[in-house]
């Protein structure tokens, strides 16, 4: 379930092609060493 990209502007494309013009994303250093939580 992960796209590989091989620059930012890559992954902002991608980003915004799938999610609109107006999403917003983050940048996570060291993201394979991250555990995210997602609250309701």
């Amino acid at each position: 379930m992960i796209t590989p990209i091989h620059t930012v502007e890559e992954g902002l494309q991608r980003a915004f092609e799938a999610l609109g013009k107006d999403a917003q994303v983050a940048a996570i250093p060291e993201g394979p060493l991250v555990l995210s939580l997602l609250k309701h």
